[in-house]
């Protein structure tokens, strides 16, 4: 009870590095200590204790309503009063890290906020991995491993896009952990992941490239496209099944992911590792697409035609704007000699 209220107080001030640090740090590595090493993927979540004497005194014994019986609690062993009440506090903390509805608590997704508390690295590392562990220990038909998933898909990619490379670096890394077993993947494409997912792309690409033409002369940020990156590799595993790759054509989102190739490529200022990497995971991602039928290549064909008209309007636009600017400077730099000239003549 005491750790769960020093947790529930630091959650409430996590823009505190100093909370952070002496206080909501502690309680995190002992709940990951609670839970003890992360099991192998795939292993399914223990049973329930079960008192069998107690069971068969007390019919129906058919295996739906004993599923529904181990749901509730009231078949596992007798316990101590102390017991039960770490059991109920326990079942509310993990539902709460689930974005479960709970008891008064910690704030609902409290674990996925730790995964973008911005002053704390340790406590981003910290609250991946308890999250991850939670994840595996309740990994089942019940478990709260897709309800994770599509609450941080949802709720959290777009805000982790927000922070930059620097702040959702454990975010990302946490996400790919859960997407690590394929039906995960696919239980997200059927949430409609891919449409969110290409905007993203597409959104974080134009900004990029935005900032590029905004601040031409500003030093090079090695960090610039780390997100953009993520994005692509996220995407890139989602549709690696051929029939995920047939929906993401269904759903028309060739041009946008074209685009952006098309801005991480055109980059010259701003160029890093990572926007190069990003590009190329676009560009084998587009490549694998238009290899089915006639048709699809032909579909392909015309999205990549409009994405380079879309490109070669605002690359004309750029032009013309640095134009007018060179001109006007040029025509000042012109008048100001022919001024000192006649200056020097009536002398």
């Amino acid at each position: 009870g005491m750790l769960l209220r020093a947790l529930s107080r630091a959650l409430e001030q996590l823009g505190s590095a100093l909370l952070c640090r002496r206080l909501l740090l502690p309680c995190l590595r002992v709940l990951i200590e609670i839970l003890g090493p992360a099991p192998p993927a795939g292993t399914p979540a223990p049973l329930p204790p079960v008192d069998m004497a107690a069971w068969l005194r007390d019919p129906p014994g058919t295996h739906a309503a004993w599923c529904a019986a181990a749901a509730r609690g009231v078949v596992t062993q007798q316990l101590s009063r102390g017991e039960a009440a770490a059991h109920r506090i326990g079942r509310n903390w993990r539902a709460r890290g689930a974005g479960e509805p709970a008891a008064a608590g910690p704030p609902t997704n409290w674990l996925c906020e730790l995964l973008l508390c911005p002053p704390s690295q340790p406590v981003r590392e910290a609250g991946c991995a308890l999250l991850l562990r939670l994840a595996a220990a309740g990994d089942g038909a019940n478990g709260p491993a897709l309800d994770l998933l599509d609450v941080l898909e949802r709720a959290y990619l777009p805000r982790a896009v927000a922070a930059g490379g620097a702040v959702s670096a454990e975010f990302f890394d946490a996400l790919r952990a859960l997407l690590a077993p394929e039906p995960r993947r696919l239980f997200l494409v059927v949430r409609g992941a891919l449409g969110r997912l290409c905007s993203l792309i597409g959104g974080e690409a134009a900004r990029v490239q935005e900032q590029e033409r905004a601040d031409a002369g500003a030093p090079v940020d090695l960090s610039q496209g780390r997100v953009l990156r993520a994005l692509a590799e996220l995407l890139a595993s989602l549709v690696a099944a051929p029939a995920i790759r047939a929906r993401l054509r269904r759903e028309g989102q060739l041009p946008t992911l074209l685009s952006a190739l098309l801005a991480a490529r055109g980059l010259v200022a701003q160029r890093t590792c990572h926007t190069e990497a990003a590009a190329a995971t676009l560009e084998r991602l587009l490549a694998a697409m238009h290899e089915e039928s006639d048709g699809e290549r032909a579909a392909f064909m015309a999205a990549c035609v409009a994405a380079m008209r879309e490109h070669a309007g605002a690359a004309a636009a750029d032009a013309a704007s640095f134009a007018a600017r060179a001109g006007g400077g040029s025509e000042s730099a012109v008048a100001d000699p022919a001024a000192a000239d006649g200056g020097v003549a009536a002398d």
